[in-house]
């Protein structure tokens, strides 16, 4: 499928119908629309954190040299209010309607000198989006827009609409889906989607919907986790009107004493992937996560499509290699990443929370490797860089990073200390933001990023090497835990005097340690053991973990799971009886594993070489894309390739 015919996405062109729009401002309103639907549309969102807003006036500038043929007039396309003015001319002034752009005929006098052309765009409510109809033949010379008047940058281009609405303006396409089937008054279709509920009749029926069917039964309203609200369309048919849901909704069932039919919302994507294997369940298990990964892949990367439906930069590094070796579709991944970087991170990290600040780093630079998207990695790189900073100055005596007393430190939904693991996440976070700065060719940068490292290796292996029983602590004196365990490996530290491979069979497989709490963890602790040969005990660990929780009827991957639990109590979370989330982006992990992680495609390594050549018993194939690349290994021929 090409990339271009999905919505929000960028043009490599620079003449006749692209958009421009300051850098980060389409996805700045982007996240603001997805906020205002989340809090409307669902209950108990909880969404913290400062965020970027679009610019409320931005002025653009284009100049044509002296040699450039240029036609008669040129036509300018924009929202909001508009003045323009041509080299010293009195300037022209326009204004749009609040529902449509405006276009107008700026006439232009060939002369021997440089043409510069400013339009200044004025628009509270939305991006300053400006469109320049232009020729192969005559493309400016030099482009710029400012936001504040003093900083110049280079606009992003995005592709129009097929409804002739601006980029930004664009909604998901819909497509029909009718239910599998209907018992008792509940209507099924057979997997979670997320859209709006088309009835019809003389009124409106009374209608409940759930990701499972316990939710949609029921009565409570206290217990509801979405709201419904409904407004009427056209009639279709004679015998009723069709009434039409007027918010979207996450459901797999519908409690309806009326047929329904589903407006399912979702970017069209195709799956690029594909396992197979005698044993069904890693074949399903692929798929499930990349359906998981499918529905919360929206506007933008969302944790979970019935709640928060927002993005949290926790689900980003997991979704990034997912999306690698399934969809292959980073520009979700792009904007997200643009639309999470925090404004202030003096003030507030991302999402208010210092781990994320670390994740966020982390997901850029493998976003980055993954498609080679050295623009975007140049234009967060002043962000990236202020962070990095703020997490130097938050370090204590031991030069050990130390939470600020506004900064949440979460790690997973545990009770035990965490310290700990944020020093690995830390590291980590040093080591891929280096990569970063190499890859910009900023050498002062890595240099103070790779001496900042090598303190906090220190400092790590002098405050949190247990000697005794050879394993990483949470702090000096306190206790080991699976998360800060797996996580240095994720780092790359070595333990002192003993294999990295036997450690880590001794203390993640073989050791009695507390489970972590989340997919998202259990992520983090089964890549660890793929990345130090230990494939098979990860790969028992997903069947007895993910695909148990196939098992169970779901179809998507939750927030949460424990394969003890009973399926009431899966339904629960934060002492709410539907609170948890059944599809989660954070959950989709399960696909990377395995498939690069069975291959051996280590993903700290910088080149992404593989460095196992054989699949499992009875595993005949995997192939899919890795970023740019295509993936491919097949059991006969026992080898493996990566191919551009």
């Amino acid at each position: 499928m090409n990339t271009t015919a999905l919505p929000f996405s960028r043009s490599s062109s620079v003449y006749d119908t692209t958009w421009l729009y300051p850098p980060g401002d389409l996805e700045a309103y982007l996240l603001e629309r997805m906020r205002l639907e989340a809090f409307a549309d669902a209950r108990n969102v909880y969404h913290p954190g400062l965020f970027q807003r679009f610019a409320s006036n931005a002025e653009y500038h284009f100049a044509w040299n002296s040699k450039r043929n240029l036609p008669a007039t040129v036509t300018v396309s924009f929202k909001g209010r508009l003045r323009a003015q041509l080299n010293e001319n009195p300037p022209i002034y326009s204004e749009s309607g609040e529902d449509q752009s405006n276009k107008i005929s700026i006439p232009i006098q060939n002369t021997n000198e440089e043409t510069r052309l400013r339009c200044m765009i004025s628009n509270p409510s939305a991006p300053c989006a400006l469109q320049l109809q232009l020729s192969k033949d005559n493309l400016y010379d030099e482009m710029h827009v400012s936001k504040d008047g003093q900083h110049n940058e280079k606009p992003e281009r995005f592709n129009p609409t097929v409804n002739g609405h601006l980029p930004h303006e664009a909604r998901l396409p819909e497509a029909r889906i009718k239910p599998l089937h209907q018992r008792n008054g509940i209507w099924d279709f057979g997997r979670e989607m997320f859209g709006r509920i088309e009835t019809r009749g003389n009124e409106v029926p009374p209608l409940s919907v759930g990701e499972s069917e316990e939710e949609a039964r029921n009565d409570k309203p206290e217990a509801q986790e979405q709201n419904i609200s409904w407004k009427e369309a056209s009639a279709i048919k004679s015998e009723g009107e069709t009434h039409m849901m007027t918010n979207r909704l996450a459901f797999r069932y519908v409690r309806s004493t009326k047929p329904v039919v589903a407006l399912e919302e979702a970017l069209p994507l195709e799956l690029k992937g594909l396992i197979q294997a005698e044993s069904q369940w890693p074949n399903q298990v692929y798929s499930a996560s990349a359906e998981t990964l499918r529905l919360c892949m929206r506007e933008l990367l969302v944790d979970g499509i019935k709640r928060d439906r927002l993005p949290w930069a926790g689900d980003l590094y997991i979704a990034i290699l997912g999306n690698a070796v399934t969809w292959n579709e980073p520009e979700v991944l792009r904007r997200t990443l643009v639309a999470l970087a925090p404004p202030e991170p003096e003030r507030s990290h991302v999402n208010g929370i210092v781990d994320y600040s670390l994740q966020w780093l982390l997901s850029l630079e493998r976003y980055g490797f993954l498609w080679n998207d050295l623009t975007t990695l140049e234009q967060l790189w002043p962000i990236s860089w202020r962070i990095l900073q703020t997490l130097h100055g938050s370090r204590d005596e031991t030069k050990l990073l130390q939470p600020r007393p506004q900064d949440w430190l979460f790690i997973d939904w545990i009770q035990h200390e965490r310290r700990g693991s944020l020093q690995m996440l830390y590291l980590a976070g040093l080591q891929a933001t280096a990569r970063i700065a190499s890859s910009l060719n900023k050498p002062n940068e890595v240099a103070q990023i790779e001496e900042r490292a090598e303190q906090l290796k220190k400092a790590i292996i002098k405050n949190l090497w247990c000697k005794k029983q050879r394993h990483w602590l949470e702090s000096k004196n306190g206790k080991p835990s699976r998360h800060v365990n797996a996580l240095a490996i994720f780092a790359g530290l070595q333990p002192a005097h003993e294999n990295i491979t036997d450690y880590a069979r001794r203390v993640l497989v073989e050791s009695k340690l507390p489970p972590v709490k989340t997919p998202y963890m259990k992520f983090f602790e089964l890549l660890a053991l793929m990345e130090v040969n230990l494939r098979d005990a990860a790969l028992e660990r997903i069947e007895n973990y993910w695909n148990h929780a196939l098992q169970r009827g779901l179809t998507t991957f939750p927030e949460a799971y424990d394969p003890e639990e009973s399926y009431e109590s899966m339904l629960a979370f934060y002492n709410r009886p539907f609170g948890r989330s059944l599809c989660h982006a954070w959950s989709a992990g399960p696909s990377y594993l395995l498939t690069a992680g069975v291959l051996g495609i280590q993903s700290s390594a910088s080149n992404g070489q593989i460095t196992v050549t054989t699949l499992p018993n009875s595993w005949q194939k995997i192939s899919c894309p890795y970023g740019k690349m295509q993936l491919l290994a097949e059991s006969d021929k026992l080898a493996s390739s990566l191919t551009s």
